[in-house]
């Protein structure tokens, strides 16, 4: 579990799958990821229970909001997905979250654990060129623009392909800023 001034990190529990399951329905649009059933976020949920913390594949962190122990969203880490010693970083909020800046602290918060606390090198995020609000989080942290690909993500909500761009930090990035 990770915490902030607002927030509590968690890995998921088998009561979060409605709660998840309409933050991926709600995000759908902008995101564009396959939609996921309730049986799969259950399935996600039962194989997050059975994975130990800091191995390498998907780890979900539920974001709770501190003073109401509301699910608003979470974050979700692939350790080794890029390579050893890194990671990639996603993340989801609920839209009635969005403007209180919870997707920033979140995500800085589960950054400061990667870098400290397992020690990784560099933390990669792809999102698509025109998802403006992720764009933003992203370089207010401090992630580097890497490359932009084209037409490299199906975009189901659209029902076509759309460019996407890559963005990292490295540890020592993260230290300094």
């Amino acid at each position: 579990m990770l915490t902030t001034d607002r927030l509590i990190l968690r890995a998921p529990k088998a009561d979060d799958t409605a709660a998840l399951h309409a933050v991926n329905h709600l995000n759908w649009p902008r995101v564009g990821n396959r939609l996921r059933t309730p049986d799969e976020h259950r399935a996600m949920i039962d194989e997050q229970a059975a994975k130990a913390p800091g191995t390498p594949g998907w780890h979900q962190f539920v974001a709770d909001r501190a003073d109401t122990g509301a699910v608003i969203g979470g974050v979700a880490v692939n350790i080794g997905g890029p390579g050893e010693r890194q990671a990639e970083i996603g993340y989801s909020f609920h839209p009635d979250s969005c403007g209180h800046r919870y997707g920033p602290e979140a995500v800085a918060r589960v950054l400061t654990h990667l870098f400290d606390d397992q020690q990784l090198h560099r933390v990669i995020a792809i999102t698509s060129v025109d998802n403006r609000p992720s764009r933003r989080l992203l370089e207010r942290l401090g992630f580097r623009l890497e490359a932009e690909t084209v037409e490299s993500f199906y975009h189901h909500a659209e029902g076509h392909f759309v460019d996407e761009v890559s963005y990292a930090m490295l540890a020592r990035d993260w230290a300094q800023r």
